[in-house]
C-alpha cells in the first residue's frame, strides 16, 4: 500500500510580478494552507497568512496579502487579483488531491470487512 498528497500545477500567483525565485517571496505576505508551507515560506523570507480560499479574493484586492500559493484551479478564480502565477516545484510538498493505492496481489489479498 501507499499514499501520497499530490500536487497538480501548483504554483505562487501575486499581485505584481511573478513569484519564481526563493527572494521573489522575501517581505511578501503570502496566503497559504498550513503549517508545511508556512514553514517554507518563513524560510524564504515571506510573512506566511493562514486563511481559506474563500477569503484570499477580498484579500488581495485590500492588500491583506501580496500573493498565494495555490492550485492553477485556485489561480482562475482569482486572475483577476493576482494576475501573475508561475506554475513551480514551490509547492510541490502539499496539494489538492489524495493518492491512495495498492497492488492487485495485496488487494485482493484483503479479507471482504477490510
Amino acid at each position: 500500500f501507499g499514499s501520497a498528497h499530490l500536487s497538480f500545477y501548483m504554483g505562487a500567483g501575486a499581485k505584481e510580478g511573478r513569484m519564481i525565485k526563493p527572494e521573489d517571496f522575501s517581505g511578501k505576505k503570502i496566503r497559504s494552507m498550513g503549517p508545511a508551507e508556512n514553514a517554507m515560506l518563513s524560510a524564504y523570507g515571506a510573512n506566511p497568512t493562514t486563511m481559506a480560499f474563500g477569503d484570499v479574493p477580498p484579500a488581495l484586492e485590500t492588500g491583506v496579502i501580496d500573493g498565494l500559493l495555490t492550485s492553477l484551479g485556485g489561480f482562475n478564480v482569482v486572475k483577476d487579483q493576482a494576475p501573475y502565477f508561475s506554475v513551480a516545484g514551490v509547492n510541490g510538498i502539499v496539494g489538492d488531491y489524495y493518492w491512495i493505492g495498492a497492488s492487485n496481489k495485496r488487494w485482493n489479498g484483503l479479507a471482504d470487512d477490510q
